[in-house]
């Protein structure tokens, strides 16, 4: 954040990747839920 805002600091390339895994993992799990869910979903509402 600092680094974007003021560009002084340090870019790590570890946390972007981790940051990127996390963000794929959550939006997998989201759209196996979301599959599992729809189904019924309008059944029930």
């Amino acid at each position: 954040m600092i680094l974007a805002g003021l560009g002084v600091g340090e870019f790590s390339w570890q946390a972007l990747g981790y940051s990127a895994g996390f963000m794929i993992v959550l939006l997998a799990l989201g759209i196996i839920v979301f599959n599992r869910i729809q189904k019924t979903f309008m059944d029930t509402v």
